[in-house]
């Protein structure tokens, strides 16, 4: 994994601390059986998201979303609901598309490896908020491998006679993101299970594509991307909004493309469908380093380049944001344009970062007044 960097000093040192880090670990990979365990639905990331508890009431560890959500709600025994069942339990599955990618796929090796004790048992989930995935992630187990409609969704507290629980294939904890050869298997089976057709081969408009969040419902927590939007289109990149397409349609570009762009977060973690040694430019939105996209860079072996393009001065969370994108001297170095401290189109995205109200106007006035189509 080649990396190149265009960032600031205050940056740099963790970044070569990331660089440094082993991404990759071998486990031993078990599936654990607890008798008469329940399994918890998710109430929310305050409450808790759900899991497995043993029949001593104990949280079991592997169930969790990922480390460090391991919460225990309190319910009372008439709210348990009794089934003389034996089901493996494929885990908390998220709504997000980056843990759609990475998280939604722990347990799921057992499946690829054929584990011949479980294929004739009912597979059973919960999901972050308690409620049905939408297509796109069901599209992507069925690419694994796995038709999600045979699953069962649990939505209430359920005691089985059996649980079966598979140990982690890709892990996050204090030592951050990192995967295994059987997460990998499942990764390169649905970039298998996908043809690029010809119109698409043939386009060279196509090999050089960023994936833009400027046309979601929240993309008014992510101000001033328009501004790096029209820096790539102008470098020859195709502005591609992912959401519009199909899954299979997404991951046709991502396989045929030469170089790849996006802000960092779930939108980026879309480099693990490229093709190894793709150029792949990661903007930074925070003065954060997104742990997973790390271990997708190192998984894809991708040659990345990290681009300090914000100035969120006002950050609530990494994740959600409010993020402040700007045309930064890291930025216009990469790009090879001149820098200019000061640009209206800067000032009016500080005042849309501000004033959030300015930001959802603007916003609708863009939705109302421009078009925009892929280039496909």
């Amino acid at each position: 994994m080649k990396v190149k960097t265009y960032i600031s000093e205050e940056l740099q040192p963790i970044f070569d601390k990331e660089c440094s880090c082993v991404r990759h670990f071998s486990p031993e990979l078990r599936v654990q059986k607890y008798s008469n365990a329940i399994v918890m639905p998710s109430r929310g990331w305050g409450e808790g998201l759900g899991g497995v508890l043993d029949n001593n009431g104990d949280f079991v560890p592997q169930s969790a979303f990922t480390q460090g959500y391991e919460k225990v709600y309190c319910f009372l025994e008439n709210d348990v609901h009794d089934r003389n069942e034996s089901v493996v339990f494929l885990g908390i599955l998220s709504h997000c598309w980056g843990h759609a990618l990475v998280d939604n796929f722990r347990h799921f090796w057992f499946l690829m490896n054929k584990q011949t004790e479980l294929l004739n048992k009912k597979i059973i989930y919960v999901t972050d908020n308690n409620t049905p995935l939408q297509d796109s992630i069901i599209d992507l187990f069925g690419m694994a491998g796995l038709d999600l409609h045979k699953a069962e969704l649990i939505t209430q507290l359920t005691r089985f006679d059996e649980v079966f629980i598979p140990d982690s294939c890709v892990i996050n904890n204090e030592h951050g993101a990192l995967w295994s050869c059987e997460y990998k298997k499942i990764i390169d089976r649905i970039k298998s299970n996908v043809k690029v057709p010809h119109d698409i081969l043939s386009n060279p408009k196509l090999k050089r594509i960023y994936f833009t969040r400027t046309q979601l419902p929240q993309s008014t927590c992510d101000i001033g991307e328009w501004t790096i939007e029209k820096i790539f289109r102008d470098l020859g990149y195709a502005i591609i909004a992912p959401e519009k397409l199909s899954l299979e349609k997404q991951l046709q570009l991502l396989l045929n493309c030469d170089a790849f762009a996006a802000t960092e977060g779930s939108v980026a973690h879309n480099a693990i469908f490229t093709r190894p040694h793709t150029s792949v430019s990661l903007i930074l939105k925070a003065p954060y380093f997104n742990p997973y996209q790390w271990m997708i860079n190192d998984l894809a072996k991708v040659d990345c380049t990290y681009i300090e393009a914000q100035d969120s001065f006002r950050i609530f969370d990494v994740s959600y944001g409010p993020f402040l994108m700007i045309k930064s001297k890291y930025l216009c170095k990469f790009a090879g344009i001149k820098y200019e401290s000061f640009t209206l189109e800067k000032e009016f995205s500080k005042m849309c970062y501000k004033y959030p109200i300015l930001a959802r106007i603007t916003k609708k006035c863009c939705s109302h007044f421009c078009s925009f189509s892929n280039p496909i």
